[in-house]
C-alpha cells in the first residue's frame, strides 16, 4: 500500500503526459501466462521481445538495444536475475531495468535497488494493469533525464568567448537561449538597450539550434538599408526589375535558407515592407522583385529592437498583425547596471581575450579600476565596457604597465562624465585608435634605422603582418588628427 502511494503522484503525471513514442522492451522471464499477460497490456503502445532463459537473454541483449528491461529475479536458479542485473549495468549503467518477483526478501529487494533497477515488483502483490502503468512511468522518466542531460550539455556548449555566465540574470537568459534553440521554427524578438549583446544572443540561439546550425546565419541591420533599395536587398530581384538590375539576385531572406535569419533594429522597418515581411511569414515563401513565381524558404526569424514596439503600433508606425507574430518567444537582455556582480567577470574575460591577442602587457586591474567600473552607469552597456577595458589595456601596453591603472582609462570614466550610449560607443573607437597609433609611434621612435612592417608588427605582438596593416590604417581613418600628431605613422603606412 505504501509503494503505491509513494507513485501515486507519478501515475497522476503519467495520466497527463502520455509517451507517445514506440520504446523498446525486453521481458525477462520463463513464466509464459505473465509474459504474455504483460505483452497484451503493452504491446500496442511498444516494441516487446522476450526472453526465457539466461542464454536466450544474452543472445537478443548483444543484438539490440532496448529502452527498459522488465527483468525476473529467478530464472534458472535463486540468483540468475541478480547476475543478469550486474551484467546490464556492468554494460550500461544508464540502462532502465525493472525487477519483478514471486519470491520476496528483503537482501534481494536491497541487491536489486542497489544493483541498479529501477524499481522492485511483488507479481503477488502487483497487478499486470500496475505494472504496466510503472513501465510506462519509467520509461517517461528516463526520457526526462535524457531531455535534462541533453539541456544540461547544450548549457554547457553556450561557451562563446563573448558569452559569460554568472548572475541568475544572465542564467535565466541563457537557460531562454537554450529553450528557443531547442524550436527551430519559432520566430523570437530579442529587447534590449543598445550595447546590451542582442546579435550575440541570436548568434548563440543559431549555433545551439539543431536543425539551424549548420546552416548560415545571416544578419541585417535594418537601419543601415538604403531605403531606396531595402526591398531589393531583402527579398531579392530579378534581372532587369529596376533600373540598373543587371542581373539576378538573392536577398538575405533567400540567403538565409536553412539557417537563421536576424533582423536588428526591426523597429525601423517601413510599414510597406512590414506586409511584405509578414506575407513571407504566413506563406514561407518569397518573391524577387520583377518575379512571378514565389520561392520556397525555410529559416527562423529572430529579430532584435530597443524600442517600444507597443507604442510605435498605437501610433501607426508598426502593424500589429506582424508585431503578434514576431513576439511569438520573447527574450529580454538586460542592462549592464542590473547586474553589475558580473561587472568583474566581464572585464576579466575580455582583457584576457587581449592578453590572448598579444596586444596588452597587463596581467589585470588595479583594485581602484575595478571600483570605478562598479560604480560606473554604463549606458553603452557590455560594449561600453568592453571598449573601455580594450582601450585601457592598450593604454598600460604603451605605457608598459602590468596592470591596468585608473590614468589609463578613458577620460569619459575618471572624468565623471557620462556620454549617451552611442555617442561613447563612438568616442571609445577613437580612443582605441589613437591609443594603437600612440603606441605604433613609440615603436617606430624607439627603433633604430629603416624597420619594415612585418617587424614592427613582430615588434608590436602581431602574427599577421596584414593583419597589423589593416588594423592601423583602419585606426589612422578613425583618427582625423594623426597627420598632426603622428606624422610618421601616416607616413609609414602611407
Amino acid at each position: 500500500m505504501m509503494f503505491l502511494l509513494h507513485f501515486q503522484k507519478l501515475v497522476i503525471y503519467l495520466s497527463q503526459n502520455k509517451v507517445n513514442t514506440m520504446d523498446h522492451i525486453l521481458i525477462v522471464d520463463d513464466d509464459r501466462d505473465f509474459r504474455e499477460a504483460l505483452i497484451g497490456r503493452i504491446g500496442s503502445r511498444h516494441s516487446v521481445v522476450c526472453a526465457d532463459s539466461v542464454s536466450a537473454f544474452r543472445e537478443i541483449y548483444q543484438a539490440g538495444a532496448f529502452d527498459l528491461i522488465v527483468l525476473d529475479m529467478r530464472l534458472e536458479t535463486d540468483r540468475d536475475g541478480l547476475a543478469l542485473l550486474k551484467e546490464i549495468t556492468a554494460a550500461d549503467p544508464y540502462q532502465l531495468v525493472i525487477v519483478v518477483t514471486k519470491y520476496v526478501d528483503t537482501e534481494t529487494h536491497i541487491a536489486a535497488i542497489e544493483g541498479g533497477a529501477q524499481l522492485y515488483l511483488n507479481k503477488d502483490e502487483f497487478p499486470i494493469p500496475f505494472i504496466a502503468q510503472m513501465i510506462d512511468v519509467i520509461l517517461r522518466q528516463g526520457h526526462l533525464r535524457r531531455q535534462v542531460a541533453s539541456l544540461e550539455k547544450r548549457l554547457a556548449e553556450v561557451d562563446s568567448p563573448d558569452m559569460v555566465i554568472a548572475s541568475g540574470e544572465l542564467r535565466e537568459l541563457h537557460a531562454k537561449i537554450v529553450q528557443v534553440a531547442e524550436d527551430s521554427e519559432v520566430t523570437v524578438l530579442i529587447r534590449g538597450e543598445s550595447g546590451t549583446g542582442k546579435e550575440l544572443v541570436a548568434r548563440n540561439i543559431h549555433r545551439l539550434s539543431p536543425r539551424r546550425k549548420d546552416g548560415p546565419f545571416v544578419a541585417v541591420s535594418i537601419a543601415g538599408l538604403n531605403k531606396s533599395t531595402i526591398h531589393s536587398e531583402l527579398f531579392g530581384h530579378e534581372k532587369g526589375a529596376f533600373t540598373g538590375a543587371a542581373g539576378q539576385h538573392k536577398g538575405y531572406i533567400e540567403e538565409a535558407h536553412g539557417g537563421t535569419l536576424f533582423l536588428d533594429e526591426i523597429g525601423d522597418l517601413d510599414l510597406e515592407t512590414q506586409v511584405k515581411l509578414l506575407r513571407v511569414l504566413e506563406t514561407r515563401t518569397v518573391q524577387r522583385l520583377g518575379a512571378i513565381r514565389e520561392i520556397p524558404v525555410d529559416f527562423q526569424l529572430v529579430t532584435a529592437t530597443n524600442r517600444d514596439l507597443g507604442g510605435m503600433i498605437e501610433r501607426g508606425e508598426f502593424r500589429r498583425d506582424l508585431y503578434y507574430r514576431l513576439q511569438a518567444f520573447e527574450i529580454r537582455v538586460p542592462p549592464l547596471r542590473d547586474h553589475r556582480q558580473d561587472i568583474p567577470q566581464l572585464a576579466e574575460h575580455f582583457l584576457a581575450g587581449m592578453i590572448k591577442a598579444g596586444r596588452t602587457t597587463a596581467g589585470g586591474f588595479h583594485r581602484r579600476v575595478m571600483e570605478l567600473f562598479m560604480h560606473s552607469e554604463w549606458p553603452g552597456n557590455v560594449r561600453e565596457l568592453r571598449n573601455a577595458v580594450e582601450y585601457s589595456a592598450i593604454q598600460a601596453r604603451a605605457h608598459g604597465e602590468p596592470l591596468v591603472l585608473l590614468e589609463h582609462l578613458p577620460a569619459s570614466l575618471t572624468g565623471g562624465t557620462t556620454p549617451a550610449a552611442e555617442t561613447a560607443a563612438a568616442d571609445f573607437h577613437r580612443h582605441l585608435a589613437r591609443a594603437e597609433i600612440e603606441y605604433c609611434n613609440r615603436a617606430l621612435t624607439d627603433s633604430p634605422g629603416r624597420v619594415s612592417k612585418a617587424e614592427l608588427a613582430g615588434r608590436l605582438g602581431y602574427n599577421d603582418r596584414f593583419v597589423f596593416q589593416r588594423r592601423l590604417r583602419k585606426a589612422l581613418a578613425l583618427c582625423p588628427e594623426a597627420e598632426r600628431d603622428f606624422p610618421e605613422v601616416v607616413k609609414f603606412f602611407a
